[in-house]
């Protein structure tokens, strides 16, 4: 309980050791950013994927543990009378707490329903504009999309951590979350984030300008000439929108768009194909088979050194907040690990 507590107090200094690291790493000479390597393991977070609940179900919890409560104060009046002031007992302080995180499941999925509402409508009103500037009558009646816009009644939230989400890791689904880390050759880690999105597409920008403000706090005016990272990081924004983007060696996902023959048999070229087929070439080169062999060798060990040896598989704290701040203080730490290698060579 005491190093909770310590932790708790202190989460922001122990997640500033990455900075710190990385500053010691730099005056040791091993930061070195001709390349990067970008990838983002899977994290189990403290909580059971058995723990997740519907909304449905979550109302049905509250109302049960609000009527317990309320027979209970009925009860403890009675019998202390009205102005009875004792400490909560622990049965029902454990209560309170409990119906504190429903409460807040239950509340995270209500704002995921009206994001996706709003979301809807949002897009209803950019069709109607659109026609009424074409001259033409907005649309009776415009279906949700699924994915994103159409009611979800069987979501459900994780009654322990909240924020945590079902990720694939390692092949299976885990409760937990998404990872992300860069690091260099020399394997030190320049920049860790943690993310509730289940895949990577949407990291590499929050990453690149990750590694940027990292790289600045540690006080390294070196900017990352080239960034590895697998096919889990292409789309076309990605590729092509970026901006001060180093140079990218990703592969080109296979579920991406492809150009589709047209009904009079000439091909129908995809905005990507062009992005393709300059990807392909630049994996293809000697210089960049070189470089892309070395994104396994760098960034994976990292993460099996951070999950094995360091025991960081799953995380010892609830939050998304808490979490990410766990996730820097464990890349630090193998940053140190690391300097201490490298030294301890030296010296010997």
């Amino acid at each position: 309980m005491t190093i909770a507590r310590f932790r708790v107090r202190h989460e922001q200094a122990l997640a500033g050791l990455l900075i710190q690291s990385l500053r010691l790493c730099a005056a040791a000479g091993m930061v070195r950013l001709g390349l990067v390597a970008l990838d983002g393991p899977k994290i189990e977070a403290d909580a059971a994927a058995a723990a997740n609940r519907t909304h449905t179900h979550l109302q049905a919890q509250v109302v049960e543990l609000l009527q317990q409560a309320a027979a209970i104060d009925q009860a403890e009046d009675r019998e202390h009378g009205a102005a009875h002031d004792a400490a909560l007992p622990q049965a029902l302080a454990r209560r309170a707490e409990r119906l504190a995180r429903l409460q807040r499941a239950k509340a995270l999925l209500e704002a995921e329903t009206a994001a996706r509402q709003q979301r809807y409508q949002q897009r209803v009103a950019e069709l109607a504009a659109a026609a009424r500037a074409r001259g033409q009558r907005p649309r009776a009646h415009i279906r949700p999309r699924r994915r994103d816009e159409a009611p979800n009644p069987t979501a459900t939230v994780n009654t322990t951590d909240p924020d945590s989400r079902f990720v694939r890791g390692n092949g299976r689904t885990l409760q937990g979350y998404n990872a992300q880390a860069a690091a260099t050759c020399e394997q030190v880690v320049v920049a860790a984030e943690l993310t509730q999105q289940a895949n990577d597409l949407q990291q590499l920008a929050p990453m690149l300008t990750a590694i940027r403000t990292t790289l600045a706090r540690a006080g390294i005016s070196d900017s990352v000439q080239r960034l590895a990272a697998d096919s889990g990081y292409w789309s076309i924004a990605n590729v092509s929108a970026i901006p001060n983007a180093p140079e990218l060696l990703i592969p080109p996902a296979r579920h991406g768009r492809h150009g589709k023959p047209r009904k009079d048999g000439q091909p129908s070229a995809s905005k990507s194909d062009n992005l393709r087929t300059a990807m392909l070439a630049r994996l293809g080169s000697a210089h960049g088979k070189a470089c892309y062999a070395q994104r396994s060798r760098t960034i994976e060990p990292v993460f099996g050194q951070v999950k094995t040896i360091q025991g960081g598989w799953r995380f010892m704290r609830r939050g998304l907040g808490a979490c990410a701040a766990e996730w820097k203080l464990l890349c630090g730490t193998h940053n140190l690990l690391k300097l201490w290698r490298v030294t301890t060579a030296t010296t010997c």
